[in-house]
């Protein structure tokens, strides 16, 4: 089920200075390297890594967002610290909401909290927001971003 994921790249990223920071990322890769699955023949253009912050089956944004500003709360100055990033974003994973009928939500309006926008745009940190779409059958398909 989606969460909330951290990524972090850039051209003169070096993934060395990851080393002791405390940040545990589930994928690094560096400028030049083929990537593992899913994507045959891709080669980076650039160096970065990617956490995933949970919380774990939590498509709820509000969760989401708790989750990614103790994040930032834990690792803000670690991660202002960090140089050669050209980019750095939340990637929100979510699902579209169902009326007690069962049926999807024609319109569905989520917030971010203003204190919280303002801590990552202090960091440089953009907002993603991908919606998993779920089949009739409960099947995730695959991310669209919004």
């Amino acid at each position: 089920m989606p969460s909330v994921l951290f990524h972090a790249s850039g051209k003169d990223f070096d993934i060395r200075s990851l080393d002791d920071t405390g940040l545990n990322p589930y994928r690094v890769y560096q400028v030049g390297e083929r990537a593992r699955s899913g994507r045959r023949g891709f080669v980076y253009e650039d160096s970065g890594f990617s956490i995933d912050l949970g919380p774990d089956d939590k498509e709820d944004l509000n969760t989401q967002i708790e989750a990614s500003s103790a994040f930032l709360g834990m690792h803000g100055s670690t991660i202002s610290q960090l140089t050669g990033l050209d980019e750095m974003r939340f990637d929100f994973g979510y699902i579209p909401r169902k009326g007690k009928d069962g049926l999807q939500i024609m319109i569905q309006c989520d917030y971010f909290p203003a204190e919280f926008l303002r801590e990552c745009g202090n960091l440089g940190i953009g907002i993603e927001l991908s919606l998993y779409l779920v089949s009739e059958s409960g099947e995730e398909a695959a991310p669209t971003s919004a």
